[in-house]
């Protein structure tokens, strides 16, 4: 009897090891594949945002909005993308 509960024990703990295994696989699967796949949209050039704050640290550390267009324009040309957060800005300055 005691090799009975014996043998119930390991398939337990290899039924845990065994999810906890296929868990991490598809997590890092779907971590690699997030980060590798590259959007087939072509956004126009613009300063590279942080996640979930998009370009706000930068637009506050410029000062006016004014001062952070006049160096997006510098930079990148006359069109320009921000976003905030997750909504997309094109700004054309001229």
């Amino acid at each position: 009897m005691d090799r009975l509960i014996d043998i119930q024990q390991v398939l337990s703990d290899n039924r845990q090891i065994t999810t906890t295994v296929a868990l991490a696989g598809v997590s890092t699967a779907l971590i690699l594949y997030y980060f590798t796949t590259k959007s087939k949209v072509k956004y126009p050039p613009g300063p590279t945002a942080w996640p979930v704050l998009g370009n706000i640290p930068q637009i506050l550390r410029a000062g006016p909005m004014e001062v952070f267009l006049e160096q997006c324009r510098r930079i990148y040309g006359n069109v320009s993308i921000t976003s905030e957060h997750d909504k997309f800005a094109l700004f054309y300055i001229f």
